[in-house]
């Protein structure tokens, strides 16, 4: 479970992922420190002086060097633009360690990579990104799962497969096979898992949703309503990268044009409510959502793009 571009996932829309980052740093102001300490579900006790009679000084002086690694979250909070330096390296960190700035000598390598993703971990859309644009032998698999989960996956027989073709040359069809295989959340059961040659999938078709107006049931809908008063303007952009890579995105991808509800406050408090769908509504890839907002004179826009397969 990899990332394609860090500037991406830091700044989503040009918004700071402070929730993250505040989290993150306290994890590794905890792993550097070797304080004791609990992170949602894991322990932490401490770090283990290492064997023999130097152990417990090697220890405490480990820990001593951690304590002057960068805070984090003062780090990634100092560069808001994909171009920014960092306030001490004077380097442009979101190029210095993005793994796609390197992607032309990952390609020239000619090693084979075998992607494992899931749709609730923070990088789904970077495992495909990545397989799109990788030119080397390639496989993923795209789950439902968390980061580092792998439920209902046999891992074990997979590495095992795939290390026997690439280390020891056994021909035993794993480069045959599709070459992404994804998991669709709340699909019939035996129909959750499917495979495709290609991403987006061929059968996908592009849609564009619009927000409707209130007397219009608050729907989204592949009709564009005008504003009142004034020529609606929506537009559907593909998001580029700044080294020619492909971005396999773009609109919410359907298997029909049915008008999806959305999550609408009914009371003071803001409680969501929503109609049924009139029929279900398969959507797979990455929606990607640009709202609006408008005061007085200023107008704001902000874009957001997120995996999903449901």
């Amino acid at each position: 479970m990899y990332v394609f571009e860090w500037y991406p996932f830091i700044y989503p829309g040009g918004v700071f992922r402070d929730d993250f980052f505040t989290q993150w740093q306290r994890l590794t102001k905890g792993l550097d420190s070797g304080a004791r300490f609990t992170w949602g579900p894991l322990r932490f006790d401490g770090v283990a002086p290492v064997d023999g009679p130097d152990g417990r000084l090697l220890r405490d002086s480990a820990i001593a060097a951690h304590r002057v690694n960068r805070d984090m979250l003062e780090m990634w909070r100092g560069v808001p633009y994909r171009n920014s330096r960092d306030s001490i390296s004077r380097k442009p960190i979101h190029q210095e360690r993005g793994p796609a700035t390197y992607l032309a000598q990952i390609n020239a390598s000619g090693v084979a990579v075998y992607g494992l993703a899931g749709w609730f971990d923070a990088f789904p859309r970077d495992a495909l990104l990545w397989h799109e644009n990788l030119t080397v032998p390639r496989k993923l698999v795209m789950g439902p799962w968390f980061h580092g989960e792998t439920t209902g996956f046999d891992l074990a027989t997979e590495r095992l497969r795939w290390f026997d073709h690439w280390l020891k040359g056994i021909d035993n069809g794993i480069m045959r096979e599709p070459p992404i295989r994804y998991f669709v959340i709340d699909a019939p059961a035996g129909e959750q898992w499917r495979t495709a040659r290609r991403w987006p999938i061929a059968e996908a078709r592009a849609t564009v949703f619009h927000f409707g107006a209130r007397s219009r049931g608050e729907r989204l809908t592949p009709t564009c309503w005008p504003a009142r008063g004034a020529a609606s303007r929506h537009a559907a952009r593909r998001p580029d990268g700044d080294r020619g890579t492909r971005h396999p995105m773009g609109p919410p991808r359907t298997a029909a044009r049915a008008a999806i509800p959305i999550w609408r406050p009914t009371t003071p408090k803001g409680s969501p409510t929503t109609e049924a769908l009139a029929a279900p509504v398969e959507v797979i890839g990455h929606p990607s959502s640009t709202s609006g907002w408008r005061r007085r004179q200023a107008t704001s826009t902000r874009s957001s793009t997120g995996g999903c397969c449901s």
